[in-house]
């Protein structure tokens, strides 16, 4: 993917949209596929097991849309088999999925401040488990907490713009679903008409909105991956440096050693010459 390095959440999300274009029936299409059956078990299976089942499956759909989105704004053409890559194999991922709902709902409904903190760091783990093929959960949140250390304030700049729409949505929801309630105590057969209705919209605009949002996720995490590996690059560059002016420095260094070490050698005088000539003194 080319490193187009935006300049603000807004622009992150123009760059986004940009690389969707031409492409956003396959993605509506990708997003369909991965989120239309969770969205549906959630809703429609009652006593919340369609809920567990869904928040065990989204670690190894996400996966795949990861995969999927990624292969689509890079210029290729990826089946949607992609999607469903995961499934067989993925436990870490079902793991992961697992562990970062949780974690976002009880930081979220309970402490609203640390529900953001972890979610700043750790919002972007099945991106780093994909990419780097992580062989355990704590080494896939250890790395992901190490490249958001820097990121997170630039990664709410353009996910907050998103959560707005999904605030609209869920009410949105919310008051349809008090109305089907409403209309079922005086027509059973049109609230049951009306409520499938409103869950075939609610997956539309649903998938609509999540598109884009998963392209910005995308840029950001390239993004972050880019910065990551400059950073890299630049630490190299001042070691070599650093050790080019020690391998300059050390020999001259040595050199006076020796010369303060080395022990001075004895003079010796050279033997005075015989002679047969007389001085006027010996006369």
């Amino acid at each position: 993917m080319t490193n187009v390095v935006s300049k603000n959440g807004m622009d992150l999300i123009k760059i986004s949209a940009g690389k969707l274009k031409g492409k956003f029936g396959k993605a509506f299409v990708g997003t369909l596929v991965a989120f239309a059956p969770l969205l549906i078990l959630a809703i429609a299976v009652p006593y919340y097991i369609g809920f567990a089942l869904a928040v065990l499956l989204f670690g190894v759909m996400q996966t795949g849309y990861i995969r999927f989105m990624r292969a689509l704004m890079n210029g290729e053409n990826p089946s949607l088999k992609v999607i469903y890559s995961e499934i067989k194999t993925g436990w870490l991922e079902t793991f992961l999925g697992t562990v970062m709902i949780i974690m976002f709902l009880l930081g979220g409904v309970l402490f609203i401040v640390p529900g953001v903190v972890l979610y700043g760091f750790f919002g972007m783990a099945l991106f780093v488990a994909e990419k780097e093929k992580c062989a355990s959960l704590s080494v896939a949140l250890k790395s992901t907490k190490d490249k958001m250390n820097k990121n997170i304030v630039s990664m709410f700049s353009y996910k907050l713009f998103f959560w707005v729409f999904y605030i609209i949505l869920i009410a949105g929801v919310l008051l349809g679903y008090l109305g089907v309630l409403a209309l079922a105590e005086t027509n059973l057969v049109i609230a049951i008409l009306v409520g499938v209705v409103g869950v075939l919209v609610l997956i539309v605009l649903y998938s609509i909105l999540n598109a884009y949002y998963h392209a910005a996720n995308e840029t950001f995490f390239q993004e972050v991956l880019y910065y990551e590996e400059k950073t890299k690059q630049s630490r190299k560059k001042v070691n070599v440096v650093a050790e080019a002016k020690l391998e300059v420095v050390e020999p001259k260094t040595e050199v006076k050693e020796e010369v303060k070490e080395a022990p001075a050698k004895p003079v010796r005088k050279a033997p005075a010459k015989k002679t047969t000539k007389t001085t006027k003194e010996d006369k």
